[in-house]
């Protein structure tokens, strides 16, 4: 965290002295989240997800943004994550999760932008919901 620092200042140093005049850049700490983030389930077996996975991508610093990785994990930080597919480049702001995708130990699916200097620490998570449905009373009757 950068707090309320605003500069990297560089010294160099010899066996005899410190220089006395700093070096310094300007620092900028800029953050991408995802505005939103949603998932629908549309695999109609319980413990079992399928659908789209679809974002607004973060405007602000979209420029710095390379790609979006999507995992299916057992929390909204990312922990005992699986990857639900290759990275997503930026412009295609949605991933298709198979079909019969297993949910067992998961409880998120976590989106995370990835700009040119590594994944961010912090995802975007959406709660699993995973809606089962089944048929009951299911006649046949054979007239033939």
């Amino acid at each position: 965290a950068l707090a309320s620092f605003q500069r990297l200042l560089v010294y160099t140093r010899s066996t005899l002295v410190e220089q006395t005049t700093s070096s310094n850049v300007l620092l900028a700490d800029d953050s991408a989240t995802l505005a939103l983030a949603v998932f629908a389930d549309k695999d109609l077996d319980a413990g079992e997800i399928g659908g789209t996975v679809s974002w607004s991508p973060p405007l602000a610093v979209m420029a710095k943004v390379l790609s979006y990785s999507v995992f299916i994990a057992a929390d909204a930080l990312g922990s005992n994550r699986t990857s639900l597919g290759a990275a997503v480049l930026v412009g295609t702001n949605q991933l298709a999760v198979a079909a019969n995708t297993p949910t067992t130990g998961f409880s998120h699916i976590d989106v995370y932008v990835a700009p040119s200097l590594g994944e961010q620490s912090t995802p975007s998570a959406i709660p699993l919901s995973d809606s089962g449905s089944s048929v009951s009373w299911v006649n046949f009757q054979d007239l033939d």
